[in-house]
């Protein structure tokens, strides 16, 4: 048995008795506004380490799936998704989701040679695994820069891959996504029409070798 998670446990099944006494009283109508704010505060810290829990959950539940353990199957369920649906009660569109953005955050081993290669966006991995995003926020940053990822520079798309993350803990309150993506857009439409200039300005200069070659070849040609 794990002790860690055994502790755990028991932690979340006391904080879940007392949400429950919250909403079936009349603690949440009569509330002053700043107890309230605090509590929701509380909520939301809660409820973005959940989050983060289950995206991580889910893509070491799908590896381990995939292994000899066939963890899917051995949990007498036909896939690493209905493992998910079957522990949590989410969707399969839901638990999907998670599969998605696990794939983003995720440490990659190379078949061949059997090496770990960083996760895509490690920086906010970290700002996910420590609560400062949840779900929302890891999409809402991410999915911009993927957008782009195979035509920029995989180092500036690391940059702004920390700025981002930065951005998750700079003002002590939790950062709305449309911060987030607002952000990501516009970093990564700046990093995009950088890499959009440079491959034209590399068309262009082959473009002039290729009118000077020819040129040169025909007055050769003409010479002899």
């Amino acid at each position: 048995m794990n002790t860690t998670m055994e502790r755990t446990r028991e932690t979340m099944a006391h904080a879940v008795a007392d949400l429950r006494s919250i909403l079936d009283s009349d603690t949440l109508d009569i509330a002053e506004r700043d107890d309230m704010l605090g509590f929701l505060t509380g909520v939301g810290d809660l409820y973005r380490q959940v989050e983060a829990t289950l995206v991580v959950s889910t893509g070491v539940i799908e590896k381990r799936s995939a292994t000899a353990e066939r963890f899917d199957v051995s949990s007498d369920c036909r896939s690493a998704n209905e493992v998910l649906q079957r522990t949590t009660g989410a969707a399969p569109t839901t638990v999907k989701r998670w599969s998605r953005l696990a794939a983003v955050i995720k440490p990659e081993r190379t078949l061949a040679s059997g090496e770990v290669r960083p996760a895509e966006f490690p920086a906010l991995r970290d700002a996910l695994t420590s609560g400062a995003i949840g779900v929302d926020g890891l999409e809402a940053a991410t999915r911009p820069l993927r957008e782009i990822r195979d035509r920029v520079d995989s180092a500036e798309l690391a940059d702004i891959d920390e700025i981002l993350a930065a951005i998750t803990t700079t003002t002590g309150a939790p950062v709305m996504c449309d911060t987030l993506r607002d952000a990501a857009l516009r970093l990564g439409a700046e990093l995009d029409l950088t890499g959009a200039e440079l491959e034209e300005e590399r068309a262009m200069r082959a473009g002039r070798f290729g009118s000077v070659s020819s040129a040169t070849g025909s007055s050769r040609s003409t010479g002899t």
